[in-house]
């Protein structure tokens, strides 16, 4: 489900661009490694998009998922997501961005909780995506201190994620659209007080119907879903605003915090208390 998830979640940052927000580059990488490829477990304060050149290895991600990599691969990983990464033999050459979401008035970075995403994705147009990397490596090579850089830089990371979102929507389009509009709403308003039966009315059907076509869709029920939705809303509030557990147990509807301690750990692997900020590289 990585894909659908990671497609609902760039759907709702679009949502935002350019009439709210809009992105900027942090870090543009042409990675070239000789010897060996490793990255230590890790939890990025921005957005990473990678265009794999060459090469073979893999991500696991904080679920415990692999993902390989190879050429003409793309690997999308949101802030917060906890990952690391290892090559082959046969060590891999990336071009690799790292940007954030900032406010058009106040230009401060938006770092809204909402749940983190990470998956790999092959493009029916490789070459399109390397010419917009290489575009953006050559703009930030030949014109650093550019007072245009960042508008042009915005414009190309927009595009970009614009495009990988078509094409997903092309690979998600037997998914219900009013499925999709329970879902994006559950990741934004799980704070709320979010229920079965209120997901059931945004999407227009009755509860027990959209509960046999969101376990279908999905391949989890949607008490589940919101289940976890709010366990990892919970991990952001206690590992990134530094609440309680007992705070974190109440803002996402726990009135039980141990029925919330074994939740999260079952979820995780580790209690709540041991959800503080990982070292970031």
């Amino acid at each position: 489900m990585l894909n659908d998830e990671g497609y609902i979640h760039l759907q709702h940052i679009l949502n935002n661009i350019p009439n709210k927000y809009h992105f900027r580059l942090h870090f543009f990488n042409n990675i070239e490694f000789r010897r060996k490829w490793v990255v230590p477990e890790r939890i990025l304060p921005d957005y990473l998009i990678s265009f794999i050149k060459s090469g073979n290895g893999y991500y696991t991600f904080e679920d415990g998922t692999k993902e390989d990599v190879y050429k003409d691969k793309l690997i999308i990983i949101s802030r917060d997501y906890k990952h690391s990464a290892l090559g082959s033999d046969d060590v891999p050459d990336f071009y690799s961005i790292r940007f954030g979401i900032y406010d058009n008035i106040t230009e401060l970075e938006i770092k809204e909780i909402d749940n983190t995403f990470a998956f790999g994705y092959f493009p029916s147009n490789s070459k399109y995506y390397r010419d917009l990397f290489e575009k953006l490596y050559n703009l930030n090579l030949s014109n650093p201190n550019s007072p245009y850089l960042q508008k042009i830089s915005n414009s190309i990371i927009c595009e970009i994620m614009s495009q990988i979102c078509i094409e997903l929507s092309k690979c998600n389009n037997n998914k219900d659209l009013s499925l999709e509009s329970a879902v994006i709403y559950a990741t934004r308003y799980i704070a709320d007080g979010v229920t079965v039966d209120k997901l059931a009315e945004i999407s227009g059907l009755s509860k027990d119907y959209f509960s046999r076509k969101f376990k279908k869709a999905y391949g989890i029920s949607p008490k589940s879903f919101i289940t976890d939705c709010k366990l990892n809303y919970a991990k952001a509030l206690i590992s990134n605003y530094h609440y309680s557990v007992q705070e974190a147990a109440f803002e996402t509807g726990y009135s039980d915090q141990y029925l919330f301690s074994n939740q999260f750990k079952k979820h995780f692997g580790y209690p709540p208390s041991k959800a503080k900020k990982s070292v970031q590289f």
